[in-house]
C-alpha cells in the first residue's frame, strides 16, 4: 500500500510536489509549470502549448484573467493567492462554474479550474 500525504489549506504547493515526487512508487511523478506573478497577468499567455497543468502563485493583490476557453478545451489551471486579494475575471461572455463576473479570493485561497472547450470554466477544486 502506498503512502499519502493530508492537504491542507496552508500547505506549500512547491513542498508538496517535491514530497509527492519523493515517495510516488506507485503513480508517475507530479508534473507542472509553476510561474510567480506580483502584477496582473492574462492566464496562459506565456507558456506557448504545454500539456501540464499550471500553477500560478500570487504574490501581490493583482488580476488574472482567464482566456476564452473555447481555445483550451480540458486545459487545468491553478490559481493560489498567497495572502493577497486575487481577481480571478473570466473573458467577456465567459464564465466560471456558469456564472458571470469575477472569483475573488484572499488569504491562502486557491482555485483549480478546466476549460470547457466552449464558454466556461469550470471549477474543479478550491480551497
Amino acid at each position: 500500500m502506498g503512502t499519502y500525504t493530508e492537504l491542507s489549506a496552508g500547505d506549500d504547493f512547491a513542498q508538496l510536489v517535491n514530497t509527492l515526487n519523493t515517495n510516488s512508487t506507485r503513480f508517475a511523478k507530479f508534473e507542472h509549470d509553476r510561474r510567480v506573478y506580483s502584477a496582473d497577468f492574462t492566464v496562459f499567455s506565456d507558456d506557448g502549448s504545454s500539456s501540464f497543468p499550471d500553477l500560478y502563485a500570487c504574490n501581490a493583490s493583482l488580476v488574472a484573467t482567464l482566456p476564452d476557453p473555447s481555445g483550451h478545451g480540458n486545459r487545468q489551471v491553478t490559481i493560489k493567492a498567497n495572502g493577497f486579494a486575487v481577481t480571478v475575471r473570466p473573458t467577456a461572455g465567459d464564465t466560471i462554474d456558469g456564472a458571470t463576473g469575477d472569483y475573488a479570493m484572499s488569504g491562502r485561497d486557491s482555485i483549480t479550474i478546466v476549460a470547457d472547450g466552449s464558454s466556461n470554466w469550470e471549477i474543479i477544486a478550491s480551497v
